[in-house]
């Protein structure tokens, strides 16, 4: 198994188009 950083998925939607991308904790 791989460790993997902690971390959480930021989404939100601009013009009908979602963006979604990882910050680090």
């Amino acid at each position: 198994m791989k460790t993997s950083i902690p971390s959480f998925c930021l989404c939100f939607t601009v013009f009908r188009l979602k963006i979604c991308f990882r910050v680090p904790l």
